[in-house]
This record gives structure tokens, C-alpha cells and sequence, in this order.
């Protein structure tokens, strides 16, 4: 009596690609073996008194002809026995958790890094925040947890006095509201951060240019691990900005990347002098250069990739995905609706993350956040490259739009 297809679940040969149920019975072997990165296939058999699986592993390693659909190959084995998994194939999910800073009951406080919270430095001089709250292990949080603030994302430190948000501060000289979140990835896996340097640039041929594809050894083990890339501030999470190419090894897409825009909208939140003197250069040009230069020059580039807030973020899960999943706008600037409770993470103000707050309203959640507007400079109606000079004016017409918001599923299947 030979083996029959029950049902599966498989995990495609994608990048960020999840296991979903598929009907693989009369799917050609070398389909299933090049498509799929894994696979459970329920198996029944007359001899079989509970449900059993077959993994993918046990097909590559069995298979000698993969012109065969997968129905034709159990009737190949005859009364063969596999080496099946006891158990039903099931899909599981994990995903992140996020809370606002100041709703998860924490205190924040500007402080100096490196120095005790007590000690009287002058306001200018507290470019840090310190994060306290009763019964908390800082450790553990450094090891898991996200953090932005006023949407950007910010490296952590800890000690026992508390979590310091490296440089979370500044946006205090130039905002009138701290906004802070944290997005914990406990249930994924823990998190290394990894400061970018020019050090870590290299040229895979003698020609290559960093300003269009910057390649960087980031000096630590990533095999079966995720990497996400902060720049800036901005998080980019699985996405084209950037991809993996080897152990450790990543390549970053500068080609259409919004240099001078992001600078504009970001510069009043964080020390962003090692981009002042060239950005700025531009918006009153005596060189008559034009804009292509700034946004071809390794210069800019390795500034760029130094700044505090440029970092990567290596996830100890090989099997990370992300969804996005648009949040209703309410038609008033950073009010939007979601139908349930908000988990995740909030994507909007291109790119940024903004901290928010949500509140049932009979069934329906309100998310509230700072604001969801967003400039609309003049130079994005140009073609900037070629502009002997760009500045951060707007359009007088329209001046501001609302931008769209994602709760940014961040997770792992199981």
C-alpha cells in the first residue's frame, strides 16, 4: 500500500517569503525542489494511526527523477516506508510588540551618557535620554527592543541606572514634544547593532562607486540571521534599499536614494553636521556645481553611512518577514483607524515611524500620532540633479500633504 497526499504548507525560495498552504500533489519535483526553501507535505498510509508529515529535505535527499510530479513519485516507492515527522503540518506566527514609551510606564529624562543621571550638566549638554521604570531589566531590553523617537530610530546603551537613547535628546533644542516607542523583537529573536564606518567599505571591482552601490563588510557573523539597516534614522526592513550577498556582506542601493529630501525632513531631530557644510553648500552655491556632484561623491556617502543613526540591526532569526497593512486616514492631520487592536509598528511620513497612541472607539481603534503631515518641496518638481542649488522652500499652493500610514507587521513563522 503506498503513501497518499493529505495537504502542505511550504516556505518559497523568496526573500522575506512565508509558509503558506499549497496544493503541491501534482507538482513536478523540480518545481518543488528550485520554488520552495522548505516544505511539511501530510502523508496518509494505511498503516499510519496519527498524522504525519514529510519534509522537504527527505524529497531532495530520496529524489532521482524530478520530471515526476509528486503524486508519481510515491507511486515509485511502492510499500516503501519514509521517514516521516510525527505531528500535522501547522502554521504558527510570532511577531513584534510595540508600545509607546511613555504608555509602557516609563520615565524619560535627558541625561549625559557615560555620566551619573544626578550630575547638573547644562541642557545643551544633555544630547542623551534615560529610560527608568521600576522591576525593569535593562539588559534585556538593550538585547531586544527598537527604539525611536520623533520618528527616527536611535541606538541604545544600558547600564544599571537605566536605557540611554544614544543622542535621543536633541530633538529637544528644536521640538516642543519628546515622542518615544519601543518595539520589542523578543519573541523573533535578539538584536546586535552594528555601527556602519567607511572602514567597512570595499569595492567588489576596482570601478565600482559607493554613491551608486555601496558595499560593506559589517565584521559579524550573519548565517542563518536577519539583517535590517537603519540610515539616518529611516528603517529599511527587508526591502530594496538594501540586500544581503554573502556572511556579513551587504549592499546598499544609493541610486535613487532621497538624500536630500530625508536630510531636510529629519535635520531639526538629530546632528546631522557631518552632511551640513556639503548639503548646505548648495543652497547658496558659489561653485555653480550642480546637485549630481553632492549626490556623487564618496564623501557624501561615508558621512552619510557614520552618522550616529546609521547602523545595522542583526536579528537572530533566519526566518524574519514583513507585511505591510494601510491604516484608514481620517481625513485630520495623524488620525487614522484601524478595525483592531494596533501591535505594530506605525510607517508613514515617508519613512519614518511615528510613535503613537491608540484608543478603542465602539470597535473601531483611533490611532493618534504627532502629526502625518509631510513637506512638498519645490525641488521634488524639478529635476534637482542638474540645479546649480536646492533648498528646503515649498510649494506656497500646497505646501503640506498627508502622507499615508502602515502598521508594519514584523514577524516569524514558525
Amino acid at each position: 500500500m503506498r503513501y497518499t497526499y493529505v495537504q502542505a504548507i511550504a516556505k518559497p525560495k523568496v526573500r522575506g517569503g512565508r509558509w503558506i498552504e499549497v496544493d503541491l500533489q501534482h507538482t513536478q519535483l523540480q518545481v518543488l525542489l528550485s520554488d520552495y526553501h522548505s516544505a511539511q507535505i501530510e502523508l496518509a498510509h494505511p498503516t499510519l494511526s496519527s498524522e504525519q508529515y514529510l519534509t522537504l529535505d527527505v524529497i531532495r535527499e530520496r529524489v532521482t527523477d524530478q520530471s515526476l510530479t509528486f503524486d508519481e513519485w510515491l507511486d515509485t516507492l511502492g510499500d516503501a516506508s519514509l521517514p516521516t515527522v510525527l505531528g500535522k503540518p501547522q502554521l504558527k506566527t510570532v511577531t513584534v510588540d510595540h508600545r509607546d514609551g511613555w504608555m509602557a510606564g516609563f520615565n524619560i529624562e535627558p541625561t549625559r551618557m557615560g555620566s551619573h543621571p544626578d550630575n547638573d550638566w547644562a541642557t545643551e549638554q544633555k544630547v542623551d535620554l534615560l529610560l527608568t521604570r521600576p522591576d525593569t531589566d535593562y539588559r534585556e531590553l538593550y538585547d531586544n527592543c527598537l527604539v525611536t523617537v520623533n520618528g527616527l530610530v536611535r541606538q541604545t546603551s544600558y547600564s544599571e541606572q537605566g536605557l540611554y537613547v544614544v543622542n535621543g535628546a536633541q530633538v529637544r533644542v528644536d521640538s516642543s514634544e519628546t515622542n518615544l516607542s519601543l518595539t520589542d523583537f523578543s519573541k523573533l529573536g535578539g538584536l546586535e547593532f552594528v555601527n556602519l564606518t567607511k572602514e567597512m567599505l570595499y569595492r567588489p571591482q576596482e570601478a565600482a562607486k559607493h554613491y551608486q552601490y555601496a558595499h560593506l563588510n559589517l565584521g559579524v557573523d550573519t548565517e542563518n540571521r536577519s539583517v535590517l539597516l537603519v540610515l539616518g534614522g529611516y528603517l529599511h526592513i527587508l526591502d530594496n534599499q538594501y540586500k544581503e550577498i554573502g556572511n556579513g556582506l551587504i549592499q546598499i542601493d544609493f541610486n535613487n536614494y532621497p538624500m536630500i529630501q530625508r536630510y531636510y525632513d529629519s535635520r531639526s531631530l538629530m546632528n546631522v553636521s557631518l552632511l551640513d557644510a556639503q548639503l548646505e553648500s548648495f543652497e547658496h552655491n558659489e561653485s555653480q556645481r550642480v546637485v549630481s556632484e553632492l549626490l556623487r561623491s564618496e564623501t557624501t556617502i561615508e558621512n552619510f553611512l557614520e552618522l550616529p543613526e546609521s547602523f545595522a540591526v542583526v536579528v537572530d532569526t533566519p526566518n524574519l518577514y514583513v507585511e505591510r497593512h494601510q491604516v484608514e486616514r481620517s481625513g485630520l492631520p495623524g488620525i487614522f483607524f484601524w478595525h483592531d487592536v494596533p501591535r505594530w509598528p506605525l510607517l508613514c511620513q515617508r519613512g519614518k515611524l511615528k510613535e503613537y497612541w491608540a484608543q478603542d472607539d465602539d470597535g473601531k481603534w483611533v490611532i493618534s500620532c504627532e502629526s502625518n503631515l509631510v513637506p512638498n518641496y519645490q525641488f521634488e518638481h524639478t529635476h534637482y540633479e542638474t540645479l546649480a542649488s536646492v533648498t528646503d522652500h515649498k510649494v506656497p499652493s500646497n505646501p503640506y500633504f498627508a502622507d499615508r500610514g502602515y502598521l508594519l507587521e514584523i514577524g516569524k513563522d514558525l
